[in-house]
């Protein structure tokens, strides 16, 4: 088959129509995995957003446990102290002693998992808003913590 030129006159080339069919098919097949490959690209960066809520998600309710966990530390210790309270020299009793060392575990144990954005170091800074955190232990974002 002779092509024409753009002025209609032949040009002598003989275009193969087997070659013109592969070009097409193999044209055809790059914007099927283009697409294929956007469509993977896509589900992947949702996949990603969905961990990353999934990570604020825990660390919101470490937080909100924390505070759950501290309450009960408090309320444990004002036991104790209502119990103690005619005579603070008298020494707690075992089982009172066991309990506050269980709620005191429970709440120090959530220090260490919470998220680290130097949180822990807030925490445990509280009531000294203007203290750095001076070295004792590591947390996991790089700074060191007071226990």
């Amino acid at each position: 088959m002779n092509r024409a030129s753009p002025s209609g006159a032949p040009t002598g080339k003989v275009v193969n129509p087997t070659r013109r069919l592969s070009a097409q098919i193999f044209l055809l097949l790059m914007l099927v995995a283009n697409t294929a490959l956007l469509i993977n690209a896509m589900a992947f960066k949702q996949r990603l957003e969905a961990i990353h809520s999934a990570s604020g998600d825990n660390s919101g309710w470490v937080v909100s446990q924390l505070d759950v966990d501290h309450q009960g530390l408090l309320r444990v210790l004002d036991g104790a102290a209502l119990f103690l309270r005619p005579d603070v020299t008298r020494p707690v009793d075992l089982a009172t002693f066991h309990q506050i060392k269980q709620e005191f575990d429970i709440l120090y144990s959530r220090l260490d998992i919470l998220p680290p954005r130097s949180v822990a170091c807030q925490f445990r800074n509280r009531h000294r808003p203007r203290a750095c955190c001076l070295p004792l232990r590591p947390t996991r974002c790089g700074r060191r913590c007071t226990a």
